[in-house]
């Protein structure tokens, strides 16, 4: 049961990218010729209340984990003393400081607030008062995976199959106004018939440089990342393909249990970018009941692969320090422990 909730987020990861103006093959990356290291995670022992952690936030003192089957949506532990559990915030419901939904695929953390969409408006919690500030941007178009916030007013996220060109939206708060844009990859024959499952073949995962100058996305799978400056894209890299993914049988939408899952999730700082990868097929990931250790990609912004951690433990959600020091990592497989790993 748990693995299936495990395989089914994974599957609808879905964030942001914008308007491709290259029409060449992406490079392959060499991976070869990458460094590439084995490390053991630093594991810290908690109270078993991780009950199915989505999403992990650091902010300078405390770790903040999603946890939307718990009471209240975040779990907070102590950096300082040994993960200590020292509380939960953000209570359920419609009062002025309750949500009913956070999503998870929208979080970010910057000036003292965590920020996320809750389908309907764009939300920044105070991590230290709990008061949380609205911003609601509904335009024609409701946004319910992949927000992000690119300056003082523009936000980027999925449009939810509108278009079966342009598979994100652009959307203002002042003016207030919205518009479609980015081509999806070309890395599969699709029909134009099957046009409105382009959403679904290509579900990516994308971060935004905290200086905003750049957002990044790497597709669930596709070994693809994309880099973009500017509203057009920067640099983009494949890592080699083994296998041609299957999503259609007999005309229809299905996607094969064979299919390689690829990258999970992505992080990014102002210095790098941390990407989450498998490599396993959906049916490997619902066999082996968290078994399946994924793997590290460190990138710099330049989209160079600057090098591969090979993980002892399956971590399902990470994040990693604004100095590139330490990275965080949290399992759905693992309610009572919070890994860590020193970068430098």
């Amino acid at each position: 049961m748990v693995m299936n909730k495990f395989v089914n987020l994974l599957l609808c990861i879905l964030f942001v990218a914008c308007k491709s103006t290259n029409n060449n093959a992406p490079e392959i990356v060499d991976m070869q010729s990458v460094n590439s290291v084995s490390e053991k995670l630093n594991i810290n022992t908690i109270p078993p209340v991780l009950l199915l952690p989505q999403k992990i936030v650091d902010t300078k003192y405390k770790l903040f984990v999603l946890n939307p089957m718990s009471d209240m949506f975040f779990d907070v532990f102590d950096k300082s003393d040994n993960m200590n559990h020292v509380g939960r915030v953000l209570t359920k419901g419609k009062g002025p400081n309750e949500v009913l939904h956070v999503d998870g695929s929208t979080i970010s953390f910057n000036d003292g607030s965590i920020k996320f969409s809750d389908a309907m408006s764009y939300l920044s919690m105070d991590i230290k008062t709990g008061n949380i500030k609205r911003s609601r941007i509904r335009g024609k178009y409701t946004p319910v995976n992949g927000l992000f916030k690119l300056n003082d007013t523009t936000f980027t996220c999925n449009n939810e199959n509108i278009s079966k060109e342009n598979d994100f939206e652009f959307m203002n708060i002042f003016p207030h106004n919205d518009s479609l844009w980015g081509d999806f990859p070309n890395l599969i024959n699709i029909e134009p018939s099957q046009n409105d499952m382009k959403m679904n073949i290509y579900s990516k995962a994308t971060s935004v440089k905290p200086d905003k100058s750049a957002f990044v996305s790497c597709y669930n799978y596709f070994p693809l990342i994309r880099i973009y400056k500017n509203f057009s894209l920067y640099k983009e890299k494949m890592l080699p393909v083994d296998k041609e993914q299957s999503f259609f049988e007999e005309g229809e939408y299905q996607n094969s249990k064979e299919n390689i899952v690829y990258f999970s999730q992505i992080f990014s700082t102002d210095n790098f970018i941390y990407t989450l990868l498998y490599n396993k097929s959906i049916k490997e990931l619902e066999d082996t009941e968290g078994d399946d250790i994924p793997y590290i990609i460190i990138w710099d912004w330049e989209c160079n692969p600057i090098k591969k951690i090979n993980l002892d433990y399956q971590i399902t959600s990470f994040t990693v320090s604004a100095n590139d020091s330490v990275l965080y990592g949290v399992s759905q497989f693992a309610e009572d422990k919070i890994f860590s790993l020193i970068l430098r």
